[in-house]
C-alpha cells in the first residue's frame, strides 16, 4: 500500500544512505554521489535522445559564452538552404543556479553552485509556428511523463496573450506546484534585430515568398529535473509480511534507474555461487546493463532486496544452492515485487539478459 511522501529530510537521509547525494562539507549544499552521477548521465542520455537523436533536422551545438542565435543561426541556415523547421541544442554551465520557481523545497536537493541548462531554439515559418508551438509543448511534457511513476502530477500553466505565448511545465510536488520547463514563443524579433546587426539575409522560405522565422525556445535544467525525478520516485510501501513495517523504494523509471540490475546470492555453497554470480554479472555488462556489485554480501535476502528497493535497483537475481544444482535463478522485478524463476547456464542464460534488456533499461 502507498503512502504520501513524507517530509523533505526523510527523502534526503535515503538518498544520502544510497550514494545519490552528499552533504558538501556540512553546508546545506549536496552534491552528487555515485548514484546521483549516474542518473544525471541516464536523464541527460534520455534528453539528448528526445531533442537530437529523434528529432528532424536538429543540430547540437557547444560552447561557453555563445549565443544559439548569434553564433549558430546563419551558419546551419545556409546548411540548411534557407528551409525551416530545424532546431540548435545546447548543453551548457550557468551560475548562479536560477531560483525554482515553485517551492524552495526543491532547491535543498540541487547543486546551488552551478546548474547545467539543456535548451532548445525551434525556428519555424509563420504559418506553422502556432501548430510548432503546441507541438513542443507536447512532446517536452510528454517527456517528462514518460519517465515518471506519478504522471498525472504534471500540469502545464498558460501565460501571455496572442501569439507570444509562454508555457510553464509544472509538476505537482508534496509542496505544491513547481516550473520544471519553459517553453516560449519568442516571436520574429529577435532575428530582425540580427540581420539588421550583421547586414546579412536571414530570411526564410514560406512558401513562395520569404519571411523572418518564429523562434520557440524551451529550456530546463539538469539539477532540477536530477531532483525532481528523484522526488517523484521516492515511495513507502507495507511490508508483505508485516503490515506495519513501512519500507521506501525509489521507483524510478528502468531508463533512468543508476543501476539496472544487483546480483543477490544466499546459500552454504559459497564458492559454486560466487563462480554463477560472476559469470552472469559479466554478461549483463556485456549486455550493457549497469550492475549494483554487492557480491560479498552474504546477509539476509530480504535485507538484500530491501536495499535495493531503497537504491532503486529495477531487477535483483538472486543467485542460491537450488541454483548450482537445477540452474534456475530467481528475477525479481521491483515494482511488481513478484519473483519468478529464470534459466541460466553457459548456454541459457541470454535468454533472461534478453528479456531484461527489453524491460525499458536502456
Amino acid at each position: 500500500m502507498m503512502k504520501a511522501v513524507p517530509s523533505l529530510e526523510k527523502i534526503a537521509v535515503l538518498l544520502s544512505r544510497c550514494g545519490y547525494i552528499q552533504n558538501d562539507l556540512g553546508k546545506a549544499v549536496y552534491t552528487c554521489g555515485p548514484a546521483g552521477t549516474l542518473l544525471r548521465h541516464n536523464i541527460h542520455h534520455t534528453w539528448w535522445d528526445k531533442m537530437v537523436n529523434r528529432s528532424e533536422a536538429s543540430f547540437p551545438v557547444s560552447g561557453e559564452n555563445i549565443s544559439l542565435l548569434k553564433d549558430f543561426y546563419m551558419p546551419t541556415l545556409r546548411l540548411m538552404n534557407h528551409s525551416v523547421p530545424f532546431s540548435l541544442t545546447h548543453i551548457s554551465q550557468s551560475s548562479p543556479v536560477q531560483p525554482v520557481q515553485g517551492h524552495e523545497h526543491i532547491a535543498a536537493l540541487l547543486n546551488l553552485h552551478s546548474e547545467t541548462r539543456m535548451e532548445l531554439v525551434h525556428f519555424c515559418s509563420q504559418t506553422a509556428v502556432n501548430q510548432t508551438f503546441d507541438v513542443v509543448v507536447n512532446s517536452r511534457i510528454s517527456w517528462w511523463k514518460q519517465y515518471s511513476c506519478n504522471y498525472a502530477n504534471f500540469t502545464q500553466k498558460t501565460e501571455g496573450e496572442g501569439g507570444l505565448q509562454e508555457v510553464h511545465l509544472q509538476y505537482t510536488s508534496p509542496w505544491g506546484p513547481v516550473t520544471i520547463e519553459t517553453v516560449k514563443n519568442r516571436g520574429q524579433d529577435e532575428v530582425s534585430r540580427l540581420a539588421e546587426e550583421i547586414g546579412q539575409d536571414c530570411k526564410v522560405k514560406n512558401g513562395k515568398k520569404m519571411a523572418i522565422p518564429y523562434m520557440i525556445e524551451s529550456v530546463t535544467s539538469l539539477e532540477l529535473a536530477t531532483a525532481l525525478f528523484l522526488i517523484d520516485a521516492f515511495t513507502e510501501r507495507s511490508s508483505v509480511n508485516d503490515n506495519t513495517v513501512t519500507r521506501q523504494v525509489l521507483q524510478l523509471h528502468p531508463a533512468l534507474a543508476p543501476y539496472k540490475v544487483c546480483m543477490c546470492q544466499d546459500g552454504s555453497l559459497t564458492r559454486q555461487i560466487q563462480e554463477v554470480v560472476t559469470y552472469v554479472s559479466r554478461e549483463l555488462r556485456k549486455a550493457g546493463l549497469h550492475v549494483l556489485d554487492t557480491r560479498r554480501d552474504s546477509g539476509d535476502v530480504d535485507a538484500q532486496i530491501h536495499r535495493n528497493d531503497e537504491f532503486g535497483v529495477p531487477f535483483t537475481v538472486t543467485v542460491n544452492n537450488n541454483t548450482i544444482k537445477t540452474g534456475n535463478i530467481q528475477l525479481r522485478n521491483r515494482d511488481t515485487s513478484i519473483q519468478v524463476p529464470r534459466w541460466t547456464s553457459c548456454l541459457g542464460s541470454s535468454s533472461m539478459i534478453c528479456e531484461l534488456c527489453s524491460s525499458r533499461l536502456i
